[in-house]
């Protein structure tokens, strides 16, 4: 018997050192029981599973939706922090961390399919004159920044590190360009892939300059609009402040997470309800102005270190 395949989207708080909230939000292929012409079923073992993680402290909240083309399902369970008595559900805001490159890889796709950019255009091209770039060859390419090939390193090294849980909050373009201007590549870019926060912030500050606009005005009406994602933010107004998730350092209240210059690298906040909006537009259950550009957002632009994983953009 085969079985259906559901889209699944986790979203959880999480304890990490260096980061005030970080969600979780995976996308993979499940069975489930599910009646034909019927949303799909999260198991009783899933949601054992996350009582547990919430009981036993590893996450102050869970949050978990499920969609096939027959509609969504969720289950939630915890609090929006431990000092507070308000239930989270589809709809409280959570830190999407980097899933933020995906955002900012539609927004490369979409300047590509108005024929602002192309994805082998020098970066050098893109922003100002006087923006440093590290020498390369060949040059770093926007197609290079947006598949983890640019071989620039995973944080920049002056990063604010007189508070530990801020380490992106002081992050301008003054610092952005003090670390290009001093740093050499040591390879090819294009020659092995390497994850880069840097390299997508990069990206995503290279996009907004070639418009004149920041990052989050240049995403909020090219992409979050568009998509209908009205949760989907950097920051938080007055209506979401009260349905937001603390994160926390073990038992310790973390401060929100910003990357100020880098913000395309991880920034974004967003709810259970507008990711499973977002993978209904990539499905086309939805049917948008934005379907062609996710599909080439989506398209295999080359290898990554997992054995037969190929990356598109993001």
């Amino acid at each position: 018997m085969s079985c259906p395949t559901v889209q699944f989207v986790y979203l959880a708080p999480m304890h990490f050192p260096t980061r005030s909230l970080s969600s979780i939000i995976g996308v993979w292929c499940l069975c489930c029981m599910m009646g034909h012409g019927a949303p799909p079923v999260i198991p009783e073992t899933v949601k054992t599973r996350i009582r547990q993680k919430v009981d036993y402290g590893y996450n102050p909240s869970v949050v978990v939706g499920m969609l096939n083309a027959d509609g969504r399902t969720y289950f939630s369970y915890g609090r929006t922090a431990l000092n507070a008595n308000i239930p989270v559900n589809e709809h409280t805001v959570y830190e999407i961390g980097s899933v933020t490159k995906v955002f900012t890889a539609v927004l490369l796709a979409d300047a590509v399919e108005r024929g602002e950019v192309a994805l082998n255009q020098r970066v050098q091209a893109v922003v100002s004159n006087d923006f440093p770039i590290p020498l390369g060859s060949p040059e770093i390419s926007l197609l290079h920044l947006a598949t983890h090939r640019s071989e620039l390193p995973a944080n920049p090294s002056n990063l604010c590190l007189a508070e530990p849980y801020r380490l992106f909050d002081c992050y301008d373009e003054v610092h952005l360009r003090d670390f290009l201007d001093d740093h050499s590549l040591s390879r090819k870019p294009g020659d092995a892939w390497e994850y880069s926060n840097l390299g997508f912030g990069l990206l995503g500050f290279a996009l907004s300059q070639r418009q004149g606009v920041s990052y989050g005005d240049l995403l909020q009406t090219r992409v979050l609009d568009r998509l209908g994602l009205e949760d989907t933010t950097l920051s938080v107004d007055a209506s979401q402040t009260f349905r937001t998730a603390s994160g926390y350092s073990g038992p310790l209240l973390r401060p929100p997470f910003h990357m100020s210059v880098l913000a395309g690298a991880g920034e974004l906040r967003s709810t259970a309800s507008d990711m499973l909006r977002f993978l209904e537009s990539n499905l086309r259950l939805l049917t948008n102005g934005m379907n062609a550009t996710l599909d080439g957002m989506r398209q295999q632009r080359g290898s990554t270190p997992l054995p037969g994983v190929q990356q598109g953009l993001g």
